[in-house]
């Protein structure tokens, strides 16, 4: 049986809230869903306003058939693997999906950068984490 990424979404949507599901059941769903294809998207929020998170979440597509809505881009064509406002993980976990995605996927995935990056002071006033990371 063939089934769509949305429809997948959507049914593991539905089944976690009829059901009491397990930290085991979420690791497994976290290992089916990283199985499936699509480009990883590592998203940094750096000096900046979050404007450009929130006219991304208000994306709409007016015209059918031309470009994907949000809906559509982020359960069809991209993962969000990295956004520190939208992401469920946190702290250390959230730091080791950024390292595992830049590390296994060299030039297999997007970075996007929102907001200014400070220079002054060596760049120590925006800083994720507390180890350097290289992507």
């Amino acid at each position: 049986m063939k089934i769509s990424r949305r429809d997948f979404l959507k049914w593991v949507l539905v089944s976690s809230t009829a059901l009491a599901v397990k930290k085991t059941d979420i690791d497994r769903l976290i290992y089916a869903m990283e199985a499936i294809e699509a480009t990883p998207v590592l998203w940094i929020q750096a000096a900046g306003c979050s404007g450009c998170t929130v006219s991304f979440l208000n994306m709409i597509n007016s015209v059918p058939n031309s470009t994907p809505n949000l809906e559509e881009l982020l359960l069809e064509k991209l993962t969000l693997k990295y956004h520190s406002t939208l992401m469920v993980e946190y702290g250390n976990r959230a730091i080791e999906v950024m390292q595992t995605i830049s590390n296994n996927n060299p030039n297999q995935y997007i970075l996007v950068i929102e907001g200014g990056i400070p220079t002054y002071e060596d760049g120590a006033f925006c800083i994720i984490g507390e180890k350097i990371i290289n992507l």
